[in-house]
C-alpha cells in the first residue's frame, strides 16, 4: 500500500490540504493578534521599569550595630600533676612486653617501637 519511493515532484492538486493556503481572512486575523502581542508585551515592559524605579528607593537591610558579644575562649583544663600515676598498660602492651625478646630473636632486622 506505501510507496518506499515516493515521487519528488507532484504534478496532482490531491494534496493542497497541506500546502499552506487557509482562510482568505486569516492574514489580516494574524497581523492583528501580532498587534495585540505587541501592546501586551509592551505593556509588561512599562509596568517592570515602574517596578523597578519604585524599588531603587528602598535600601539593603541591615543589622542594627549593637554591643559586640565576646567569643566564648577556650577554659584551660587542670593543671596536670606530675606526681599522679599513669594508667594501666593495655592487654597488648602487657603481651608485647612479655614476648619482645622472643620476636627480636626471630626477627633480627626489624625495629620493635
Amino acid at each position: 500500500e506505501y510507496d518506499s519511493n515516493p515521487p519528488t515532484s507532484s504534478d496532482s492538486d490531491s494534496d493542497s490540504d497541506y500546502s499552506g493556503g487557509g482562510a482568505a481572512g486569516s492574514a489580516s486575523e494574524d497581523s492583528a493578534a501580532d498587534e495585540e502581542r505587541e501592546k501586551a508585551r509592551e505593556q509588561r515592559r512599562q509596568e517592570k521599569e515602574a517596578a523597578k524605579k519604585a524599588k531603587k528607593g528602598k535600601t539593603a537591610k541591615t543589622v542594627p550595630e549593637g554591643p559586640k558579644r565576646k567569643r566564648k575562649t577556650k577554659k584551660k583544663g587542670k593543671k596536670k600533676d606530675p606526681n599522679a600515676p599513669k594508667r594501666p598498660m593495655s592487654g597488648y602492651f602487657l603481651w608485647l612486653n612479655a614476648n619482645r625478646e622472643k620476636i627480636k630473636e626471630e626477627n633480627p632486622g626489624i625495629s620493635i617501637t
